[in-house]
C-alpha cells in the first residue's frame, strides 16, 4: 500500500517539464516536490526540511521519478 500522493503542479517556466507535489495520503503532511534539475538533466526529489523517509517511501518516490523520466524521453525530449 502506498502512503504517497503525487499531485501535478505548475509546469516549469520553459513549459518543457512538470512539477509534482509529494504528500502523505492523510493530506496533512507535505513531504516535498519533484521537479526537473537541469544540471543532471533529470527529475529529482526536493524534500521539505525535517522530513523522515523509510525505504518504502524512497522506493515509491524513485519509481514515480523513473516513470516520469520514461514519459519525458518518450515525448521526444532529449534527456
Amino acid at each position: 500500500m502506498s502512503y504517497l500522493e503525487f499531485t501535478e503542479g505548475r509546469p516549469s517556466d520553459s513549459g518543457k517539464t512538470k512539477q509534482w507535489q509529494v504528500d502523505h495520503v492523510d493530506g496533512d503532511n507535505n513531504l516535498g516536490y519533484i521537479s526537473w534539475y537541469a544540471p543532471w538533466r533529470r527529475y529529482c526529489f526536493y524534500p521539505n526540511d525535517d522530513r523522515l523517509f523509510d525505504a518504502a517511501c524512497l522506493m515509491g518516490i524513485g519509481l514515480f521519478i523513473t516513470q516520469r523520466m520514461a514519459e519525458y524521453k518518450k515525448s521526444g525530449a532529449i534527456a
